[in-house]
This record gives structure tokens, C-alpha cells and sequence, in this order.
């Protein structure tokens, strides 16, 4: 646990480290990847969340990666 202690030491910092040890044993949904969905399981994310399902029934398309956050080639 050191190592995500020391990655999510600012997190740690504003609510204190039992706080921080809630977020990083949670799971969350996030349903639908469009423009605000990757944006928030991205920070989501970085936030230190233990557990992340990403649901989205859209179809890969190429006209669709303008709205997203994570392209093809970072998958």
C-alpha cells in the first residue's frame, strides 16, 4: 500500500488517508464511454478508485473518437 500511498499523497492530504483508503476499496459503474463517461472513469481513475466497470453499447467507429478521451492506439 505504500506505493499508492505515496501516488495519491494530495488525495491523502485534503480528506486523510481512511477516506482515501474508502475510494480506493470502492467500485464503480460508469455506464455509457461517450464524451463525459471517459472523461470521468479517467479521473475516476486517477482518483485511486479500487474497482472500475466500464459499460458502453455504442459501436467502435472512427467518428466517434473525437468525443472520447482514450483513443485506439492507448487501448
Amino acid at each position: 500500500m505504500v506505493y499508492v500511498d505515496l501516488y495519491l499523497f494530495r488525495n491523502i492530504q485534503f480528506f486523510g488517508l481512511e477516506s482515501q483508503h474508502k475510494v480506493t476499496g470502492s467500485y464503480v459503474v460508469v455506464i455509457g464511454l461517450g464524451g463525459v463517461g471517459s472523461h470521468a472513469a479517467s479521473m475516476l481513475l486517477r482518483s485511486g478508485v479500487g474497482k472500475l466497470l466500464l459499460v458502453d453499447f455504442d459501436q467502435v467507429s472512427l467518428v466517434l473518437f473525437g468525443f472520447t478521451f482514450l483513443f485506439i492506439t492507448q487501448i
